[in-house]
């Protein structure tokens, strides 16, 4: 595996998962949910015909059982593999801090004392979510859950990154078996284009892609709760507000 700086932060892991291993490794992670995908005719798994992708299931340990007793050990020993390739001797993050900073800023500057927006040490690979898409099919960019380890099979796929709405696009091509590493709410990320014809020999599937994201779920329960603690924040400032806006106003009433 050679674990590549594609730029702002996105790492591009290439034969991460190495030619001879892709079908099997493919096959235990779309066994998260028991189906024979290969008998699928045409968009018969898409769940919506108008759109380019299809969501085919979320698991996460140890809220969901998975059917497949593997996948667990599975998706921890890619968790390992992803931190060797980062912080091993040599790796990209070897020099970073011990305690890097993993907030996602909401897209903002990062004002910590310790400005190290990168893949945090503590991540543990516990969720897998599996979409599959269309040949020749795009996705907007959009914002997703915290840092996310996106593992591609299948076609080529060309993906675009930027931080900020002017900020230039990153473009990272990823083959089958090869990975994205990424801040999933920092980085604004896009499906640029799904090249015909460029999957290895072994896929066999109807679908031109599997991609399937890992996260560590406990990363996106911390976001869930500052968005909620903001939000509620932001209710109690309005409210502040409406009470003080009312007592002015009853005031110049009285005058």
């Amino acid at each position: 595996m050679q674990a590549l700086s594609a730029g702002d932060g996105v790492i591009h892991l290439k034969n991460f998962v190495p030619i001879d291993k892709q079908p099997d490794v493919c096959t235990q992670l779309l066994n998260g949910k028991p189906v024979d995908w290969t008998k699928f005719e045409g968009d018969q798994y898409y769940k919506n015909p108008f759109m380019a992708f299809s969501h085919l299931f979320q698991i996460r340990w140890p809220k969901s059982n998975s059917q497949e007793p593997g996948l667990p050990t599975l998706v921890s020993g890619l968790s390992l593999k992803v931190h060797e390739g980062l912080y091993s001797p040599g790796g990209i993050f070897a020099g970073l801090p011990e305690n890097g900073c993993s907030e996602d800023h909401q897209g903002r500057p990062c004002q910590c004392p310790d400005k190290t927006p990168f893949f945090p040490r503590s991540t543990l690979l516990n969720c897998v979510e599996a979409l599959v898409y269309r040949t020749g099919s795009k996705r907007a960019y959009h914002r997703d859950a915290h840092w996310i380890v996106g593992l591609s099979f299948g076609c080529e796929v060309v993906m675009g990154f930027r931080r900020h709405e002017d900020s230039e696009e990153v473009t990272v091509r990823v083959a089958s078996g090869e990975a994205v590493v990424f801040n999933g709410a920092l980085h604004s990320h896009a499906v640029l284009s799904i090249s015909e014809g460029t999957a290895p020999d072994w896929w066999k599937y109807p679908f031109a892609r599997a991609v399937f994201l890992m996260r560590d779920y406990r990363q996106s329960l911390k976001a869930e709760k500052r968005k909620e603690a903001r939000r509620k924040a932001a209710l109690e400032a309005g409210k502040a507000a409406a009470e003080i806006a009312t007592k002015g106003n009853d005031a110049i009433a009285d005058l």
